[in-house]
C-alpha cells in the first residue's frame, strides 16, 4: 500500500507540465523542496508501519541479548562496543533519511554506581538533560524495565528512557529518540525493550 502511494506521488510529479519561464528561481526551489518533502514523508511512514528487529545480539559474559531495528535507512554498530567511560558496553542504531537522523535507539550496559532506585536514576538523568517527565511506567521482558517519557525544555522531541537491573551491581539502559515523530519513538522503545533477554547467574 505504501509502495502504491509512493508510486502515485512520483507519477503525478512526472505528469505535471508547466512553463518554467513563468516561475522565479525561488518558486522553483520551493516546489522542489515540497516534492522532496513528500517523498521523505512517504519513506518515513513506510518504515513507521514496518519496523523489523534484528536477531538477538548477545553480550555473552553478561548473559543477555537485545535487538535493534533493521532495514533500509538503519545503521547500527553491528556489535557491542566499550563505552567512553571504559566500564560498560554500548549498542546503537540510527535511522537516516537523506542527511537527517530521524530516530536513534541505544542500549547501554554499565555498573550500577548510583545507590538510588532505578526510578530515581531516571529522574536524575531527566533533570541533567533539562527535561520534564510527562509519562512513566514499567515493561516486563525477562526482567522488569522501569521507564519514563521526557520532554526537553523548548523542544517537541520526546525521549524514552528505560532501566533494568541486570546481574548484581549492573544496569541495562535503553534510550530512544525520534525528533519529528514521538509515536515512532514510543513504538521503537516498546519493541526494543521487549527484545531484552537475560540468563541469570552469569556475572560479567
Amino acid at each position: 500500500m505504501q509502495k502504491d502511494r509512493l508510486a502515485g506521488i512520483i507519477t503525478i510529479a512526472m505528469r505535471a507540465r508547466f512553463d518554467i519561464r513563468k516561475y522565479s528561481a525561488a518558486e522553483i526551489a520551493l516546489l522542489a523542496i515540497f516534492a522532496l518533502g513528500l517523498l521523505l514523508a512517504s519513506f518515513v511512514v513506510a518504515h513507521h508501519n514496518n519496523i523489523r528487529l534484528s536477531a538477538p545480539i548477545e553480550l555473552r559474559p553478561a548473559g543477555l541479548s537485545v535487538s535493534l531495528p533493521v532495514g533500509a535507512g538503519w545503521r547500527d554498530t553491528q556489535a557491542w562496543r566499550g563505552d567512553q567511560q571504559g566500564n560498560g558496553f554500548v549498542l546503537a542504531a540510527q535511522f537516516d533519511v537523506g542527511t537527517r537522523t530521524e530516530a536513534v535507539v541505544q542500549w547501554r550496559y554499565r555498573p550500577d554506581t548510583n545507590k538510588g532506585t532505578l526510578q530515581e536514576q531516571l529522574e536524575q538523568k531527566v533533570r541533567v538533560g533539562e527535561a520534564e517527565i510527562v509519562d512513566a511506567g514499567q515493561i516486563w521482558a525477562d526482567v522488569l524495565i522501569e521507564w519514563v517519557r521526557a520532554q526537553p525544555e523548548g523542544g517537541p522531541a520526546d525521549i524514552f528512557l528505560g532501566m533494568a537491573q541486570i546481574n548484581q551491581g549492573y544496569v541495562m539502559e535503553l534510550e530512544v529518540m525520534a525528533p519529528a515523530d514521538p509515536d515512532l519513538a514510543e513504538q521503537l522503545f516498546k519493541l526494543a525493550a521487549k527484545s531484552l533477554k537475560f540468563t541469570p547467574d552469569r556475572p560479567l
